[in-house]
């Protein structure tokens, strides 16, 4: 399990280490080769520097990422940012489609979609074509051409999405009744396993403090190295990751899932 995590780890890195390399490249490309243009189209909402600003924000974000790894939020945060710049500029915003893709990934990734599922898709989808119908402004023409556009790259996507989920929903769904085997964590203690247990029976941090006659300060300091352990940001992850499966600890079945305990 200690290797399992080690490897994880690695891999979560990865990732931002790339972002970091290919956003600041690509601030020097556009800096040696355009300078700071300032030419703006009569009907644009935003400077052409924006771009840069995008880009120096792009190597912040993912600077930060490397060391913390597992705040996938804020992949949403900066993709929602990018994508509404695309989507309100003149340039090809082919790809805010994916970047929308991105964003529902990170909130599906943090357990926005456990809870009225349909009605925040709903408020999803009306941020993404509300200011794709802004680019009408630049004329019909230029619109449908992106419209167009846009719907091949869904057509690709869903394909994809559709390949992706016959070959891996098999796995998913088998993925999902696995139990959570505290067993395999040697790093946790007897306590922080009766505080995981507690937690998925949604019991408060207050609660927990109570019953192990410790202040709420010491089971919060320790909550956050448990979800380190467990591969995991914070408590929102916790329940997204964990929330409906069963536990097993010393070996035995101590929660069935759905919250039942034994």
């Amino acid at each position: 399990m200690m290797r399992k995590n080690i490897y994880r780890d690695i891999v979560d890195r990865i990732i931002p280490v790339v972002g970091f390399f290919i956003f600041l490249l690509n601030l020097v490309y556009h800096i040696t080769k355009c300078g700071f243009e300032t030419d703006l189209h009569e009907k644009d909402v935003l400077p052409v520097t924006v771009f840069y600003y995008l880009d120096t924000a792009g190597i912040i974000l993912f600077a930060y990422m490397i060391f913390n790894p597992l705040k996938y939020e804020l992949y949403g945060i900066f993709g929602f940012l990018y994508m509404l710049i695309l989507l309100t500029g003149r340039k090809a915003c082919d790809c805010a489609l994916l970047i929308f893709v991105l964003i529902l990934s990170c909130l599906y990734a943090r357990g926005f979609f456990m809870r009225n599922r349909k009605i925040k898709l709903v408020v999803c989808s009306i941020s993404f074509v509300i200011p794709f119908c802004t680019r009408i402004r630049y004329g019909r023409i230029f619109f449908y051409d992106s419209l167009f556009s846009m719907l091949r790259i869904f057509l690709v996507t869903a394909v994809i999405f559709l390949i992706l989920f016959r070959t891996l929903y098999p796995y998913i769904a088998a993925g999902k009744k696995d139990a959570l085997n505290l067993d395999e964590f040697s790093m946790l203690e007897m306590r922080d396993k009766e505080w995981i247990c507690g937690l998925l029976m949604y019991k408060k941090y207050d609660i927990l403090a109570a019953e192990s006659f410790v202040t709420v300060a010491c089971v919060k300091k320790r909550m956050k190295e448990i979800y380190a352990v467990l591969g995991v940001p914070d408590q929102i992850g916790f329940y997204a990751r964990y929330s409906n499966r069963p536990v097993i600890n010393n070996g035995k079945l101590v929660i069935t899932g759905n919250s039942n305990q034994l």
